[in-house]
């Protein structure tokens, strides 16, 4: 018992008055040593609070060494072994940091050992918040649980089944935020509104006004020590741009956003000179956007670029990957490298490739997501005669 206590204890005086230890820092190295572990098993995500990595095999001597950015008061470490049920959460505690994973043939399990410097969130014997919060929700959970694998085959099709679902997260995530509003100075609630709350929001239909209520209570109740944090300014973009009810999509018009190219030169959306702007938010690793980018080529090569602009807007995190693929490809035109995806959120962009084409107006006039472009609609639209300029557009 006296054990329990002070692991509770030592979890709850960590977020709460050690809260500013990490952030500042530009990154934070984990060292993970592994034993006897199935390799092809181990799933390793690295999350540094505005993108998430998957960590591939790297190991030398049984060890991976990770060195990774820090936009956030902690980032966390994800370790999950395929075919099991084992999967933990880890808060990143300070700029260094280590674990040894342990595998076990009989059982073909894992278990974590020799922690230093990492903290479990979703940890029920050590943290009483997350214990309280679990057991007042055991209801909407179990419902959930049910209805999650008809949802998950075809009930997204099933008006019935879909608004039941979607119920079902609101009240839950409602009895969450309810719940957390008197522990809000502690990191534990902020990481949970992010992980858990926004996860599970995730997999309903955008609700405006479900996104306002959460806008909301994210801004009117975290302190600004957490707010101000890139990952906390990423979660109100994500929230301001859901609770707007805006969508991407033709005859919409686009946002009139702030943007500046790879070498610091603004781009102007309210009066570009050109009669189109096509814009393909991509990245360096995405196999479908590479497929594209010869399409996006044969429009370049087409139409002269006082017609036709090309802004090209990456949500890569390695800057030299970026690099390399940007000059591989010959992709002569403007370019954004936006590492947070930070634009991609303000707009509602969910997957890449997405590729919109504007006129001088900031009319969508092309909107596509995925897979490959219709170059025959595209060409169309181009050729159509000039579109008169209305600056009165906001």
């Amino acid at each position: 018992m006296l054990r329990d206590i002070k692991k509770h204890l030592s979890f709850v005086l960590f977020f709460t008055v050690m809260s500013q230890l990490l952030y500042g820092q530009d990154t934070v190295s984990v060292k993970i040593k592994l034993v006897n572990v199935d390799r092809d098993k181990l799933m390793i995500h690295y999350n540094d609070g505005i993108m998430l990595d998957f960590i591939e095999d790297q190991a030398i001597d049984s060890i991976i060494t990770l060195t990774k950015p820090n936009n956030t008061i902690f980032p966390r470490l994800d370790i999950g072994y395929a075919g099991t049920e084992f999967y933990v959460k880890y808060s990143v505690n300070n700029a260094i940091s280590s674990l040894t994973i342990y595998g076990n043939d009989s059982e073909s399990t894992i278990r974590i050992g020799d922690i230093f410097n990492l903290t479990s969130l979703l940890d029920t014997a050590s943290n009483e918040i997350y214990r309280n919060l679990q057991n007042g929700q055991m209801a909407e959970s179990k419902l959930l649980g049910e209805l999650y694998p008809k949802y998950n085959n075809g009930g997204r099709d099933n008006d019935s089944i879909k608004n039941e679902f979607s119920h079902i997260v609101k009240q839950m995530n409602r009895k969450s935020i309810d719940f957390l509003r008197p522990y809000s100075h502690n990191f534990f609630s902020f990481f949970y509104f992010s992980d858990q709350i926004m996860g599970l929001s995730d997999l309903i239909e955008v609700d405006a006004q479900y996104y306002g209520e959460l806008l909301t209570y994210f801004e009117s109740t975290f302190p600004n020590e957490f707010k101000e944090t890139l990952e906390g300014q990423k979660i109100a973009t994500i929230l301001g741009q859901k609770a707007s009810g805006y969508k991407l999509g033709e005859n919409q018009f686009f946002p009139d956003l702030d943007i500046k190219d790879i070498h610091g030169n603004a781009i102007p959306l309210n009066d570009f000179n050109e009669d189109f702007l096509l814009i393909d938010f991509w990245a360096s690793w995405c196999g479908p956007c590479l497929r594209q980018l010869p399409q996006v080529k044969v429009l370049r090569g087409e139409f002269s670029e006082d017609h036709l602009k090309i802004l090209s807007i990456s949500i890569d995190r390695d800057s030299l990957a970026f690099t390399n693929a940007r000059l591989k490809h010959d992709m002569n035109w403007a370019h954004v490298l936006d590492k947070g995806d930070m634009f991609g959120s303000r707009l509602g962009v969910g997957s890449i490739p997405t590729v919109v084409i504007l006129d001088r107006n900031r009319q969508i006039v092309y909107y596509h997501n995925g897979g490959m472009l219709d170059l025959d609609r595209i060409r169309t639209i181009l050729r159509a005669k000039d579109v008169a300029f209305n600056a009165q557009v906001e």
